[in-house]
C-alpha cells in the first residue's frame, strides 16, 4: 500500500499475498474457540477483494472495501465471547407452591 519506494513493484504482489495469507491464517487458527469460521470467511473475501482490486483491476474502491472487510473480520474475531465453562444454567424454571 505505498511501499513502491522501498520494494520493487515486482515483489509487491507476492509480499502482499504472503502477509494476507498469514493474517487470514490467524483468523482460522483456533477459530472454534472464538467466533467460529464466519470471521475467517469474511477475512478471506476481504483479502481476495484487496488483491483483485489492487493488482488486477486497479480499482481503489474494491481495494479499500477489501481492507475494511479485513479490519472488520479481525475486530469481530478478537471480540470476547462469553462462556459458562460448560455448565448449563437454567433461569426461571422453579415453581413456587402456594402453601
Amino acid at each position: 500500500m505505498g511501499l513502491t519506494f522501498v520494494v520493487p513493484v515486482a515483489y509487491l504482489l507476492p509480499l502482499t499475498a504472503g502477509t494476507l495469507l498469514l493474517a487470514v491464517g490467524a483468523l482460522g487458527f483456533r477459530a472454534e474457540r472464538r467466533r467460529g469460521r464466519r470471521p475467517l470467511a469474511v477475512g478471506l473475501v476481504g483479502a481476495l477483494l484487496l488483491v483483485v482490486g489492487k493488482f488486477t483491476l486497479d480499482w481503489a474502491p474494491m481495494t479499500y472495501g477489501g481492507i475494511a472487510l479485513r479490519i472488520g473480520a479481525s475486530i469481530w474475531n478478537a471480540w470476547p465471547v462469553k462462556r459458562c465453562e460448560g455448565r448449563l444454567i437454567q433461569v426461571g424454571t422453579q415453581q413456587h407452591s402456594g402453601s
